[in-house]
């Protein structure tokens, strides 16, 4: 039996013993063998880099076999070594190995179909299956070996099942088998220690880790077993493991001895220079290694270290690019520097043209410092700085350049590239500091550039004073200077970018036909740049502009817009996409439409940009709150919170269309909760920062409403209602005119009253925008329903807001839903969006959310969790 021939096997060391103190269960691969050999599956390939704990698995494997299933099958073990390269010495060593196993016949057959004979007549005799370990195959080449071994492989035999394990496959033809699923392969991935593996590895050394530290060392070791198992060691044995971990890499003595030992000796000379002048390049291709050896061999080494699997890895296919393990890199990296520094810098240099040239200027940054070229650093930066740091990577850049000399430091381009820099991570002061300085250079002609060149510094300058200016709150300068710089600099994206802040300028000084007209030439200078990152910030300030004027349909086109580029571009991150999601958000909001689904678009949006964008994270938090109060409790502590969330985001700067976005709906919650103690403060700050006088003097005649002061109310409206002042948003209008129909309403004048909400179903029909109606619900239910068929051209829209409004206890109502409504109600628990659910019903969204509408009025619920919840308790769904 199994047990009786694990005994005898060890005696002849044919395997390796076990020791069960120092080995780690690695159940999901013991299961994966075990699964494979008991099925249809009669070959099992391991294969993978020295270290990877190949044998250490397959030892344990059959030690733990043999105790949990002792009349399982019988187990032989070879270990392959050179000498075993002829087909004799094959045949014998698996003929020993079975026999062993199994008790019958001799090692001395030498006829290979005589001995396939006895072994299958041995075989045959026996009620229990073989598995036969051949370990370390990577050493056969011999080409009589490699062809017994295939026929092995090939025959077919019931009882016989064979795992093939070493540090590369053998040149055996196993395509067929493949393709049959006949034969399991396990790789370097699947060996790769798991972070749970490592801790047990590591709990053997008893040394114990912190996530953070495990997370550190995974990405260090990226779960090599070698490399896992020499941490713990060296960890178990420091003082300071901390500082151990903090400069564990592969010059570290033990891991260095190990990649000497087992990777690179009988390496021959020319793969070890390669090795060590590829190593600059964290990623590289065939054609850059052989820039950086002059080996026009390069592409096969390449391919003879990866079928060797010398801890190399394919990292794309179009074209085949690789990267060295982190551990064999930092050993190589430290290597390097024997070829001498101006060699080492010269690498550096070939590395950053070739990424310049193929579009990764980030990396092309990288070797331009590393390689100690100013020239090379201007270079990338001429070429692609600004997009570096629209494309998020301003964290980066700075890093890289605080590290660089201080005559590149100084060069006028890098002091402006950090300043884009500190503003794209929230810090206008550092940016302001920075431009200091660039202007103290300039002052004293310290620059050497062309007239070109001189002109581009002058328009980003001026972009970039603008940024911080807005980015402030400050005062906003005449963003005339800024556009016509912008005009003639011959840069695309540069031209993009300055207009954009020249918009965001105008916009924030109310100026909107101005910001609208420079938005768009943005939006289309952006388009001629083609980086994806400034056609999406474009898009989103010309969107909030939209947003902010209340033209909510194209505010939606153009959110739509970015967030198709970014599913195209495979890039959903970014400022510009969540912006996106906050536009939608805000015109679902607006709507009265989805405000559950709007509350966790703005949620998101707030988790997201919350390090690096606080003005817009704080709004996203707010309208989510303002999502919610439609669910809560009219009560003070939700109105407060409402209103505690509304000055945070004034302190942190918002984005220009804030105060005629989120003032009213603010309003109308503290109201509503009887929470007048902050009208006071509110109405100065909202006077001191429009842009237009419509706004405050709406929230003025809301707060004057609700104080009984109809006179007052009257005189303040009167005005708006006349277009002698002017509201920045057509929202705000329709909330002024509500608020005109309710006023006239109290004071019985009943004639005015229906005219004044005529008038503002009439302004609010074209963008759908019941959020009016909905946040002065009470006295707009009673006027609708007296006016009902008086309305007009806008008698349906005056249906669709009466359904939206909330209603009052209609528990014993009997719930009436249409054929159309019942079959949209079935599709809420999906929790696919209204678009989805519009495509698949052949409806437009617009029809879709009037008949959610309609569902929640009936249901007497303002959210879709609740429509859910509210009709299956009601036995609708």
């Amino acid at each position: 039996m199994l047990s009786s021939n694990t005994e005898r096997l060890s005696s002849r060391a044919r395997r390796p013993v076990r020791n069960p103190e120092s080995i780690v269960h690695r159940a999901r691969l013991h299961h994966a063998l075990t699964g494979a050999l008991t099925g249809q599956v009669p070959v099992v390939s391991i294969c993978a880099p020295a270290g990877s704990g190949k044998t250490t698995l397959l030892v344990d494997w059959a030690d733990r076999l043999a105790h949990t299933a002792p009349r399982g099958p019988s187990l032989a073990w070879a270990t392959l070594t050179e000498r075993h390269n002829s087909a004799a010495a094959i045949r014998a060593e698996v003929h020993a190995a079975v026999s062993e196993a199994i008790g019958f016949g001799t090692a001395g057959d030498s006829h290979h179909s005589a001995a396939l004979e006895n072994l299958a007549a041995g075989l045959q005799a026996i009620d229990t299956p073989i598995w036969l370990v051949l370990d370390d195959t990577h050493v056969l080449h011999d080409p009589g070996a490699l062809t017994t071994l295939e026929q092995y492989l090939r025959w077919d035999h019931p009882q016989l099942r064979i795992v093939l394990a070493g540090r590369y496959e053998p040149p055996l033809a196993l395509q067929r088998m493949r393709m049959e699923q006949r034969i399991l392969e396990i790789g370097y991935h699947d060996l790769a220690f798991t972070a749970g593996e490592t801790a047990a590895m590591l709990a053997e050394h008893q040394v114990r880790l912190s996530e953070r530290d495990l997370d550190k060392l995974m990405a260090r070791t990226e779960g090599w077993a070698a490399g896992v198992r020499l941490a713990g060691m060296s960890l178990a044995s420091h003082p300071d493991p901390a500082r151990l971990l903090a400069d564990f890499s592969g010059d570290h003595r033990a891991v260095a001895d190990y990649l000497i030992d087992e990777v690179l000796t009988g390496q021959p000379e020319h793969v070890r220079e390669f090795l060590l002048r590829t190593s600059i390049a964290e990623e590289f291709t065939a054609d850059l290694a052989e820039q950086l050896t002059g080996n026009s061999e390069a592409r096969r080494i390449l391919g003879e270290l990866e079928r060797r699997n010398c801890l190399i890895t394919r990292t794309a296919e179009a074209p085949p690019a690789y990267r060295y393990h982190p551990l064999l890199r930092d050993y190589l990296r430290a290597e390097v520097g024997r070829i001498g520094r101006s060699a080492v810098e010269q690498l550096e240099h070939v590395a950053a043209g070739w990424y310049a040239q193929f579009g990764d200027a980030l990396l092309a940054l990288e070797h331009a410092l590393k390689a100690a070229s100013t020239d090379d650093v201007l270079t990338v930066l001429e070429q692609s700085g600004l997009s570096l740091v629209l494309d998020g990577h301003g964290t980066a850049v700075s890093r890289f350049i605080a590290r660089a000399s201080r005559n590149t430091r100084e060069q006028p381009l890098v002091q402006l590239i950090c300043a884009a820099a500190a503003l794209a991570e929230g810090s206008a002061s550092v940016a302001r500091s920075i431009l200091a300085e660039y202007d103290r250079g300039a002052a004293a002609l310290e620059f050497d550039t062309t007239r070109t060149q001189t002109r581009r510094l002058a328009t980003l300058r001026a972009a970039l004073m603008l940024q911080c200016t807005t980015f402030d709150g400050d005062a906003v300068p005449d963003a005339a200077d800024t556009a016509a710089a912008a005009a003639g600099s011959g840069d695309a994206e540069l031209d993009a970018f300055a207009l954009l802040q020249a918009g965001l300028a105008e916009h924030a000084r109310g100026r909107l036909d101005a910001a609208a007209e420079l938005l768009e030439s943005a939006v289309q200078h952006a388009r001629i740049a083609s980086g994806t990152r400034i056609v999406q910030s474009t898009l989103a300030a010309r969107a909030r502009l939209q947003l902010g004027s209340g033209s909510l349909t194209t505010a939606e086109a153009t959110a739509n817009e970015i967030l198709e580029i970014a599913r195209h571009e495979h890039s959903p991150d970014g400022d510009g996409v969540h912006t996106a999601w906050l536009t939608l958000a805000w015109c679902d909001f607006l709507r009265a439409a989805d405000t559950e689904a709007a509350a966790g678009h703005a949620q998101l949006t707030a988790d997201r940009l919350r390090t690096h964008n606080p003005g817009l994270a704080r709004e996203a938090a707010l309208l989510a709150r303002l999502c919610r109060v439609d669910d809560a409790p009219a009560d003070r502590a939700t109105a407060r919170a409402v209103y505690e969330s509304f000055w945070a985001t004034i302190a942190a700067h918002p984005a220009p269309g804030f105060l005629e976005l989120a003032t009213i709906p603010v309003v109308h919650a503290l109201l509503r909760a009887g929470e007048t103690g902050p009208l006071t403060e509110l109405l100065r700050w909202t006077t001191e920062s429009a842009t237009r006088s419509g706004e405050p003097e709406t929230v003025r005649a809301i707060v004057d409403l609700s104080a009984n002061r109809p006179s007052r109310v009257r005189d303040t409206l009167s005005p708006i209602i006349a277009g002698t002042v002017i509201c920045a948003s057509s929202a705000t209008l329709v909330s002024a005119v509500v608020t005109e129909a309710i006023n006239a309403a109290q004071r019985n004048h009943t004639p005015r009253a229906h005219w004044a909400l005529t008038e503002a179903l009439r302004h609010a029909a074209a963008e759908q925008v019941v959020r009016p109606f909905v946040d002065a619900s009470g006295p707009v239910r009673a006027l609708l329903i007296a006016g009902t068929g008086r309305f007009g051209r806008v008698e349906e829209f005056a249906a669709q807001v009466r359904s939206a409004l909330p209603t009052g206890d209609r528990a014993n109502e009997p719930i009436a839903l249409t054929v159309r409504e019942l079959e949209l109600l079935r599709e809420l628990p999906s929790w696919r969006t209204a678009d989805q659910i519009a495509a698949d019903m052949c409806l437009s969204v617009n029809t879709v959310k009037t008949h959610l509408r309609g569902i929640y009025r009936k249901l007497d619920v303002t959210s879709r969790r609740a429509a859910v919840a509210r009709a299956q308790s009601l036995g609708l769904l």
